[in-house]
Order: structure tokens, then sequence, then C-alpha cells
């Protein structure tokens, strides 16, 4: 087998990363980019299995399999990085501690952002 011909799977394979969809660990759906078909990838011991016509009769590494590849390297990194959560322990501007977040608001761009107001102010309301 030809590296150019590999080449040629991995990219196809690379972009056909976001068309897979996983059903578990072991099973995945790819949408092909040709003909709109979906194919049914398998993860077995001896490695993974696709019921399209090029890995079928080929018994190559298809692009469907390849895309499968990089969806889990993508899956890998994403679990990696979590998002911390953001701990507001007084105001910003004047270190003052007493600081209350009280919901949501809304500024002159219609963007949200979060309300925050001294406690002595928010004594006795909701």
């Amino acid at each position: 087998m030809s590296k150019q011909l590999t080449n040629h799977r991995e990219e196809s394979g690379k972009l056909l990363q976001n068309n897979v969809k996983r059903i578990d660990d072991n099973n995945y759906k790819v949408k092909s980019s040709n003909r709109g078909e979906v194919y049914s990838i398998l993860a077995t011991t001896i490695g993974w299995i696709c019921s399209c016509p090029d890995h079928m009769f080929r018994g190559v590494k298809c692009k469907h399999i390849h895309a499968v590849e990089f969806s889990l390297e993508l899956r890998k990194t994403v679990e990696v990085r979590k998002i911390e959560e953001i701990v507001i322990s007084g105001c910003k501007y004047c270190k003052l501690e007493t600081v209350v977040k009280c919901g949501l608001r809304k500024n002159k761009h219609q963007q949200r952002n979060a309300g925050l107001r001294l406690k002595e102010e928010t004594n006795g309301k909701r």
C-alpha cells in the first residue's frame, strides 16, 4: 500500500471527524462524505472493523476508521481540559469580602453579567 493513499485516507478521515457518532465505547457510526451513507465502525481485540467497501474488500484502514481515531484523540484532549470553577472571594475593586452574588444583570449591550452586591445592601432583601 502506497504512503500517498494512506495519507489521503488520513486527510479524509480528519475532515470526517465531525461526522462521528459514538454509540458506546466500542461502536461508532460515521456519515460518509461521498454518498451520505452511514458506516458502522467496531473496535475489536485485533483492531477496527468498518462496514465500508474500502475496508471490507481491500482490508486497509479506511477514512472512517481514521475519523474515529481523530475523534477519540479530540475527546481525550477535551477531557484533560476541565473548566475551573470561578471563585469570587471579594470585590475586585475594593477587596471587601462581604460580597453576595445576587443573580444576573444585562449591560447596555444586552450581555448578561453576574450581579454582585455588598452584604449590607442585601440584608432583608431577596
